[in-house]
């Protein structure tokens, strides 16, 4: 149930990406990070698998609980998001 929207939109992300052309800015993006190119990488990847925990994890808030109490977490969690990532900056 959580597996088939997150692939489609992966595909969907990697097709944009190389259809658009910037796959080619890709390498001057990672040059101008300035904790270097494994910190960039690490970066991703983890965003990637932390998005993917989050997400199972409001889904199994929706089974054992409740949607009201998943909304409520997912609400509350949003502004931590952005304070998150000026923190790593």
């Amino acid at each position: 149930m959580q597996f088939y929207p997150s692939l489609i939109a992966t595909c969907a992300c990697v097709v944009g990406l190389f259809a658009s052309g910037e796959w080619k800015t890709l390498d001057n993006e990672i040059k101008g990070y300035q904790k270097g190119r494994v910190s960039y990488i690490m970066t991703l990847l983890w965003t990637a698998v932390t998005w993917q925990i989050s997400s199972i994890g409001m889904l199994g808030l929706v089974f054992e609980v409740s949607s009201l109490f998943s909304n409520v977490i997912g609400t509350m969690a949003l502004p931590i998001v952005p304070i998150l990532a000026f923190m790593t900056r």
